[in-house]
């Protein structure tokens, strides 16, 4: 990102006046840009929409949606949780945040579905998970609900699963035993967590397949990754959101079940025979 902003410094003289204006913007309030549409940020500078877009794509950003992400994570990088909470409540003063966050979760699954690079890798990521031999999934902090859910969801559906979260377990000595033919697979938001990071070098240093879930190409977890997914979570909150990581781990549920009904079946039934037929669950009473 400081090469960005050298970029725009260093090419802002001998812009035309509109790019000049979108430049200085970006410049002069980056850490609004995670708040602004494109529509928006147009009608502030008084420009077309067109014209942003096409600067973005200029500075090698596929649009300006491209750009914003960029930026959303470098801005997440920087900021405190504290400062982040603060700006966020500043942000949403005055505004219908019930309807605000509505529009948010809808724009992040949104997002992380129309990705093209989501789409073009997602049954090949459905064709590591089913050619595993064991599969270890690692969050930290809120990136460890998400490697929990699908730890345990695949793991009804009887895939040999094992969720690497520290409240589940000692991560490095449980990592430790990962060896080529099982799956690693990463959930890894900004601010990136040192722990996750390590755990992947070395995993990976043993030929180990990774697949990273994460927000951005140039993240840590991306570089290590032998596929990685790009999930949108900007939230108006101090912590990502969740909403397009949890409705990507949905679609790769039912599509493993689409794939492999049988091992979904075997599983099931296995469990219903373990239990002898009693009743595992309570019933709403008439």
């Amino acid at each position: 990102m400081d090469s960005l902003f050298k970029t725009l410094q260093d090419t802002y003289p001998g812009l035309p006046k509109t790019k000049k204006k979108i430049a200085r913007y970006f410049l002069e309030n980056y850490k609004e840009i995670p708040f602004r549409t494109v529509t928006e940020l147009a009608e502030e500078l008084d420009i077309s929409d067109t014209s942003i877009v096409k600067y973005c794509k200029q500075l090698g950003f596929n649009g300006y949606g491209d750009f914003r992400h960029a930026v959303s994570n470098y801005v997440m990088t920087e900021t405190s949780w504290g400062k982040r909470l603060e700006q966020h409540i500043d942000e949403m003063k005055g505004r219908d945040v019930y309807t605000q966050v509505f529009q948010n979760v809808q724009n992040n699954v949104i997002a992380t579905f129309q990705n093209d690079q989501n789409i073009s890798n997602f049954s090949l990521l459905i064709d590591e998970i089913l050619r595993a031999e064991g599969i270890y999934i690692i969050g930290y902090r809120s990136s460890a609900i998400l490697a929990r859910y699908l730890s345990r969801a695949l793991g009804e559906q009887g895939f040999r699963t094992v969720p690497l979260t520290p409240e589940n377990c000692d991560v490095r000595i449980v990592a430790a035993r990962i060896k080529p033919g099982d799956l690693l697979i990463s959930f890894s938001f900004a601010r990136y967590a040192q722990d996750t990071i390590d755990v992947i070098t070395r995993v990976t240093e043993k030929g180990v397949k990774h697949i990273a879930f994460t927000d951005t190409p140039l993240s840590p977890a991306a570089r290590h990754a032998d596929r990685f997914f790009i999930i949108s979570n900007t939230s108006f909150h101090n912590t990502p959101s969740l909403s397009g990581a949890i409705s990507f781990i949905d679609a790769i549920l039912a599509e493993t079940a689409q794939r492999d009904p049988d091992r979904a079946r075997t599983r099931m039934k296995e469990v219903e025979e373990f239990f002898g037929g009693r009743d595992m669950y309570s019933s709403i009473k008439k």
